[in-house]
C-alpha cells in the first residue's frame, strides 16, 4: 500500500493536501481505444521480493550488489541482497516517513529525506546496516538529488520553500537557498555546477549555482509542471508540463526557451528520462498509454510508442539498448529497442507498480501491491544487443589525461566520488564487444603509476605490444577489458561496424596518456593540440567496434 497515491488523480490531490493541491491535471482515463496494448512476447522470469509498505525511492549499489528501497508507512529501508533470491530484505528504521533517497556507492551511504515537520534527511551506512547521522533540514523535505564528486547533496523543502545543501563529508547543512513556492522535483548537473529546481505552484524552474550556492537565473515552464530532466551531454533540461500536455526545453548555452506542444496525456505521476547514447528524451503518457520520444538533438518528437496501462516512469539502459516502461495499471513492464522504437516483449511484475530502474544487468519495480505489503520485482534485462558494451569516457583536467571503462562498478565509482572531482565525464562513449568472437581481439588494459604525481591507463590489441609491455616493468597489466576488430591495411572497416581512432599526447603533460574515441571531431582536435593520430590508412583509424547505437547490427 502506497502514500503516494494522493498524486495520481486530480480528485485526490486536493484532498491530499490542501495547501499543495495541483490544479488542472488531467485524472487518469480509460485506455485510449484507438491505440489498445502492444502485441509483444512476455520476457524474463521475475523474483518478487515483499518489503516495508509505501515504497517510495529506490537506489542501487552495484559494488556491494544491494537495493535499497524506502518504506514511507514503516519507517524503514529495506536492503535487497541481489545475488541472494532466497534470502528475504533487511530492515533498518530510517524515521518518520522515509521519502526518495539517492546512494553513493563509493561512501557506501544512502541519504534518504524523512518527509516530517521540521524535516530530516537520514545518513545509512550500507555496509554497516546502521544510520550514522540525522541532518535537520527545512519542513517537508520531499526530493533529493547530488552532485558527489563536490561532496554535496541537495534537498528541497516543500514548505519552507527552500533548497538545503549537504556536504557528504560533515553531514551538515552548508547552505540553505531561498526559492520559490513549494519546491519539488529536481535535478543535478555536475558537469556545469547546475542544480534545477521546480516551484510547480510558480511555474518555475530556479537554477542554482553549486559554486556559489545561490539562484543565478529562473525560467518558466508550462501549467503544472512536474519534473526537471537534466541531458548530461548538452546541458538543457527538460520539463513536462501535465496541463499542457508539452515540454519546455531550456539551453542554458543560449538562455533560450523552447515548448514542444503535443507531447501526450500524462500526470503528476510521470516522470522524463534522458539517454545521453540515445540522444533522446522519453515521457511517459499515464493518460495515453504511451511514451513520447524526443530527440535530443533537435528537440522535436520522434514518435509515440504505444506501451501499457498507465505508463508512470522509464529507464533506459543505453548499453544494452534497452528501454523499460513502468505500467501501473497493467502490473508490467514494457520493453522497446531503443534503436528502433519497437516493442519487443513485457515483463509481468507486481500489483500497481510505479517506480523502474535498471542496474547490475536487473529491472527493478516498486510495487504497491493495494492492501498488502509493497514488493520489489527484480526481473532480468532483455539485452537488445547482448554481447555488447558501451565504454565511458572520463578526462582529469589537471592531468590532461584520458580514460574510459565499461565497468559499470568502475564507472559507478568515479562519479560516485572516490577521485573527489578529478575526473570529469566527457559524456562520449563507443561500443565493443565483451567476448572473443571471429575477427576480434582483446584489449590489454595496463596501468602505470611511474610517472608520480601522474599516473596514466594504456589500452592495446593483443600482440606484439602488448607482449613486450607485459615483459617490461613501466605498465603494469590489469586485464583483457574488451575485444576489437582490426581495420585493413587501408584503414578500413567492414561493414555494420564503425572506426575507433587512437591518439597519443606524445608526453606532453610530463607523462604518456592516449585516448581513444569513436569521436573523430575530438581526435582531430587533440591533432590540432599536438597530439599524434595513430592508427592505419589515410583516416588512421587503429581498431572497430560495433556502431555505437546499435543501428546495423
Amino acid at each position: 500500500m502506497n502514500f503516494r497515491k494522493c498524486t495520481v488523480a486530480l480528485a485526490v490531490a486536493a484532498a491530499c493536501s490542501s495547501a499543495h493541491a495541483f490544479l488542472e491535471v488531467p485524472p487518469v482515463q480509460d485506455p485510449p481505444t484507438s491505440l489498445g496494448s502492444p502485441v509483444a512476447k512476455e520476457l524474463s522470469e521475475v523474483n518478487e521480493k515483499q518489503v516495508g509498505q509505501g515504497t517510495a525511492g529506490i537506489g542501487l549499489d552495484p559494488r556491494a550488489r544491494k537495493a535499497f528501497v524506502s518504506n514511507f508507512n514503516s519507517g524503514t529501508l529495506s536492503v535487497i541482497d541481489i545475488d541472494d533470491p532466497d534470502a528475504p530484505a533487511a530492515t533498518i528504521p530510517v524515521g518518520t516517513n522515509p521519502r526518495r533517497l539517492v546512494h553513493n556507492t563509493a561512501l557506501a551511504r544512502a541519504y534518504i529525506v524523512n518527509d516530517t515537520t521540521p524535516g530530516t534527511v537520514t545518513v545509512v551506512d550500507t555496509a554497516a546496516s546502521s544510520v550514522i547521522a540525522t541532518v535537520a533540514v527545512g519542513n517537508r523535505p520531499r526530493n533529493i538529488s547530488a552532485d558527489f564528486q563536490a561532496g554535496l547533496v541537495y534537498v528541497s523543502n516543500l514548505d519552507s520553500n527552500t533548497v538545503s545543501v549537504i556536504d557528504t563529508a560533515s553531514n551538515s547543512v552548508v547552505a540553505t537557498i531561498a526559492v520559490g513556492s513549494s519546491p519539488s522535483v529536481q535535478d543535478a548537473d555536475p558537469l556545469r555546477g547546475r542544480v534545477y529546481v521546480l516551484s510547480q505552484l510558480d511555474r518555475v524552474i530556479h537554477v542554482i549555482d553549486t559554486a556559489t550556492k545561490s539562484v543565478v537565473a529562473t525560467f518558466n515552464t508550462g501549467r503544472v509542471p512536474n519534473a526537471a530532466t537534466v541531458d548530461q551531454r548538452t546541458g538543457k533540461v527538460y520539463v513536462n508540463n501535465v496541463a499542457d500536455s508539452s515540454v519546455t526545453i531550456y539551453d542554458p548555452q543560449t538562455a533560450t526557451l523552447k515548448t514542444l506542444q503535443g507531447t501526450g496525456g500524462g500526470t503528476t505521476a510521470n516522470f522524463g528520462s534522458v539517454s545521453a547514447i540515445y540522444k533522446r528524451y522519453y515521457l511517459p503518457n499515464a493518460n495515453d498509454y504511451t511514451v513520447t520520444v524526443i530527440d535530443t538533438d533537435t528537440d522535436e518528437i520522434v514518435q509515440a510508442v504505444p506501451v501499457g496501462a498507465s505508463p508512470q516512469q522509464v529507464a533506459v539502459d543505453g548499453s544494452d539498448g534497452d528501454v523499460y516502461v513502468v505500467n501501473r495499471l497493467a502490473n508490467s513492464v514494457t520493453v522497446f529497442d531503443a534503436r528502433t522504437n519497437q516493442v519487443s516483449g513485457t515483463i509481468k511484475v507486481g500489483v500497481n507498480p510505479w517506480r523502474v530502474a535498471q542496474g547490475m544487468d536487473r529491472v527493478f519495480t516498486l510495487n504497491e501491491n493495494g492492501n498488502a505489503l509493497d514488493s520489489v520485482s527484480i526481473a532480468t534485462q532483455a539485452s537488445s544487443l547482448a554481447g555488447t558494451t558501451v565504454a565511458t569516457e572520463w578526462h582529469h583536467p589537471a592531468f590532461d589525461h584520458y580514460f574510459h571503462s565499461t565497468g559499470e562498478v568502475e564507472n559507478r565509482l568515479i562519479g560516485d566520488g572516490i577521485f573527489h572531482a578529478d575526473w570529469t565525464r566527457t559524456m562520449d562513449f563507443f561500443r565493443v564487444w565483451t567476448s572473443a568472437g571471429a575477427n576480434r581481439v582483446g584489449v590489454c588494459r595496463f596501468f602505470s603509476d611511474t610517472f608520480a604525481p601522474k599516473s596514466s591507463h594504456f589500452y592495446v590489441p593483443e600482440g606484439a605490444e602488448c607482449d613486450s609491455l607485459k615483459a617490461g616493468s613501466t605498465w603494469r597489466f590489469e586485464e583483457i577489458s574488451y575485444f576489437v576488430e582490426l581495420p585493413d591495411a587501408d584503414g578500413a572497416c567492414r561493414a555494420g561496424t564503425s572506426p575507433i581512432y587512437r591518439v597519443y599526447n606524445n608526453g606532453m603533460s610530463g607523462a604518456p596518456n592516449h585516448r581513444l574515441t569513436g569521436n573523430r571531431a575530438a581526435r582531430d582536435n587533440l591533432v590540432g593540440q599536438g597530439w599524434v593520430a595513430e592508427g592505419l590508412g589515410p583516416e588512421i583509424v587503429a581498431a572497430c567496434g560495433p556502431t555505437l547505437r546499435g543501428d546495423e547490427l
